[in-house]
């Protein structure tokens, strides 16, 4: 299967010699647009799907490391194509795939759409496992998996593994009965909305707590001791509820 590729570069002759050197892997890439102008692409984008987007970083009224930004979540892999070699460090932290000076090299070439390759295969299997604990979990087969998308894969688990999950501002911390955390870059209310009620409940603004893993209740400090030892402070309107659903 071809990778499917977008090439964004505001020169005309750069686009030029990018497609030149793309099309001597043509069994292995299909261009399926290209802009001179990133505005234009950002706007293929929220219509289209590609597996690669080639971008130029020094572009007139949107260069390519804001017009990453214009994405929350990104289902393309991005390849840096530029005639500067300073924005490496830059490049990386906004997870480009490879990173391509000007004239670009085929074997560097090469080596980056291998990446890409991998890349894509791993992301596929992973849609594919996916798919099949939605199904699992829609079907009432077993116990219901609980779907946690961290940043670079999408862990499954089972709800007694869950202690209780932390509020981190825009993100969240999930705290697991083996003593390990994971970080997620989504919301509390958006990591609440995937743990099933009764067994999880949100005590306070910035906790969530499996019920089952309760201990103690303290009336008046307003709190609850969970089975490892951690308190958990208890809003004061929820403190009834608590009570009862305990």
């Amino acid at each position: 299967m071809s990778l499917t590729c977008m090439l964004v570069d505001d020169e005309p002759k750069a686009l030029t010699s990018l497609k030149y050197e793309l099309q001597q892997f043509k069994d292995r890439v299909e261009i399926v647009s290209q802009f001179s102008e990133a505005r234009s692409a950002l706007v293929y984008l929220e219509a289209h799907t590609v597996d690669v987007v080639f971008l130029d970083i020094n572009m007139p009224n949107l260069n390519g490391m804001k017009f990453l930004d214009a994405f929350s979540c990104r289902n393309f892999e991005v390849i840096f194509t530029t005639a500067h070699s300073e924005y490496a460090i830059d490049a990386f932290k906004k997870e480009a795939l490879d990173y391509l000076v000007k004239p670009i090299d085929q074997d560097d070439l090469d080596k980056a759409l291998q990446r890409a390759e991998k890349k894509i295969q791993q992301r596929s299997v992973s849609e594919k496992i996916e798919e099949a604990m939605d199904r699992l979990n829609s079907l009432g087969i077993g116990t219901r998996k609980i779907k946690l998308n961290m940043d670079k894969k999408v862990v499954f688990l089972e709800p007694d593994e869950i202690l209780y999950c932390e509020s981190d501002g825009n993100y969240c911390k999930v705290f697991l009965e083996n003593e390990k955390e994971l970080f997620l870059t989504q919301k509390l209310k958006q990591v609440a909305e995937q743990m099933p009620p009764p067994v999880f409940y949100r005590v306070h603004n910035s906790y969530l707590i499996n019920m089952q893993k309760v201990k103690e209740f303290y009336k008046n400090d307003g709190c609850v001791m969970l089975k490892n030892g951690k308190a958990i402070p208890v809003s004061r309107q929820k403190r009834n509820e608590v009570l009862e659903r305990l």
